[in-house]
């Protein structure tokens, strides 16, 4: 016990750091709180709170997987190269660079982080270890590649640019729905379906079918002509030889569009025959929220026997934008067209150089064509013949395995997916096909809570 003649001294500096790390770890472990709720605003909040307290190499770490949540990628990649700053070999962080650099479209950047992970030793994942769900699942195709004994180092460098040439492809088609606050997709399906998408009591359910089922014999097969056609060097012919197909599952979309009518493909006879069961059946209208969490894509309309990826639109591009009419809702349209175009066949380009100059279709390991294979299938399905540009589709493309399918109830059951949804409260509302049987179908929707249900304005026999 000290006297009261006893002098203790206090060293503040260190008193004041002891107390600023605590701080700086309490807005650290808050962020974390949040984070893991959901509430990404307020946990960007306590990390930068937390960072200008004491920035360690964890917290940047934290405050990129934010950016990258919120999809704000640049930033994500800053805050990453502070994180290496502090701690080069905190691999995780080059990981994570490799992935942000794919969403930039920066190819030498995402090799470079690239080959820093995979010139290690050290396994910086645990299995199953999750960390952050990406958009096209390509996050885990990367994960798998590092230290996969299958692969040498040359097909590890092929992998990951086929995986940045197909996720630039992927961007290009995939809906991005805050730029149109009135685009609203249907969807035609049979009368069978009803009870399944609108229950009073049980969760709804919408259900993706296996793309063997889809009605064009060529579904899935154009890239491979697209290349087959575009290649004086190699012969793909039996190099598409597996049966990914039976692990693809489609989910079809027409636009529906309250002002323009050109995209407005929501009510068409072709439609309801085909899709509608032969005009008997139903068109549900769903807004942008059914969407949240999946993908949407527009599908690509190719004349293969003369899609040339070598020929460029870029001069067509230039002129349509030179027109004195060229706020024309319809030159609009074509432009977006033609430059989406440009890139597709770009990265289509670059594809095919990577499979052409190392030699894929003679490469002995048989696991590296597999993957080969089910990376280019990720794009395969965005590709239809031009006899079909009509029906202006779009579409959610899912791969399962087998121990995730569910199976029909028909004579020979098909194989299906479905997952939950609140599509009630999706439902803009429903159209009843021409042939339909409006005052029953009409009576069962009111009484499930479903508003604006209309018949369609086709006159059909």
């Amino acid at each position: 016990m000290n006297d009261e003649n006893t002098m203790i001294y206090y060293d503040d500096e260190n008193y004041e750091i002891q107390e600023q790390n605590q701080r700086a770890e309490y807005h650290f472990e808050k962020c974390k709180e949040l984070l893991f709720s959901g509430k990404y605003d307020e946990a960007l909040f306590e990390i930068k709170k937390s960072i200008d307290l004491d920035g360690n190499y964890q917290q940047f770490y934290h405050l990129a997987i934010i950016y990258i949540i919120k999809k704000d990628y640049l930033s994500a990649v800053d805050a990453l190269t502070n994180c290496v700053k502090l701690n080069e070999n905190f691999l995780r962080a080059y990981h994570i660079m490799v992935i942000c650099h794919i969403y930039l479209g920066d190819y030498k950047k995402t090799e470079e982080n690239f080959i820093k992970v995979i010139e290690c030793n050290e396994k910086i994942f645990k299995d199953n270890d999750k960390l952050i769900d990406f958009e096209n699942k390509i996050e885990n195709y990367i994960k798998n590649i590092y230290f996969n004994d299958n692969f040498d180092r040359k097909e590890k460098i092929i992998i990951l640019k086929l995986i940045f040439y197909i996720h630039q492809i992927l961007s290009v088609c995939k809906v991005d729905f805050d730029s149109d606050i009135n685009l609203y997709f249907s969807h035609y399906t049979k009368l069978d379906m009803l009870k399944k998408l609108f229950d009073k009591d049980k969760p709804s359910k919408f259900r993706l079918n296996n793309a063997i089922y889809m009605n064009d014999p060529e579904e899935g097969k154009i890239l491979k002509k697209i290349l087959l056609n575009n290649s004086s060097k190699i012969n793909f012919k039996n190099f598409f030889n597996t049966n990914i197909e039976n692990y693809t599952y489609l989910a079809c979309f027409c636009p529906y569009h309250k002002v323009n009518k050109y995209e407005n493909k929501s009510d068409e006879l072709p439609m309801w025959v085909h899709y509608g069961e032969d005009c008997k059946g139903i068109n549900i209208i769903l807004d942008k929220l059914f969407f949240k969490n999946r993908e949407l894509y527009k599908i690509q309309y190719i004349d293969v026997e003369n899609f040339n990826i070598y020929e460029s639109n870029k001069n067509l591009i230039k002129e349509l934008k030179l027109l004195e009419n060229v706020k024309n809702e319809e030159i609009i349209r074509l432009i977006k067209k033609f430059e989406k175009e440009e890139i597709i066949k770009d990265n289509l380009k670059k594809i095919l150089k990577v499979l052409q100059k190392n030699d894929i279709v003679e490469n002995k390991n048989e696991v590296f064509k597999r993957l080969v294979n089910t990376l280019l299938t990720h794009i395969s399905y965005l590709f239809k013949d031009s006899d079909y540009e009509y029906e202006n589709e779009y579409r959610i493309i899912n791969f399962e395995p087998y121990e995730n399918v569910l199976l029909t109830d028909s004579i020979i059951p098909r194989l299906c997916i479905e997952f939950n949804n609140v599509t009630k409260e999706n439902c803009y509302g429903v159209i009843v096909g021409p042939k339909g049987n409006f005052d029953d179908i009409y009576a069962y929707l009111k009484y499930v809570g479903i508003g604006n249900i209309i018949k369609s304005n086709i006159n059909y026999k």
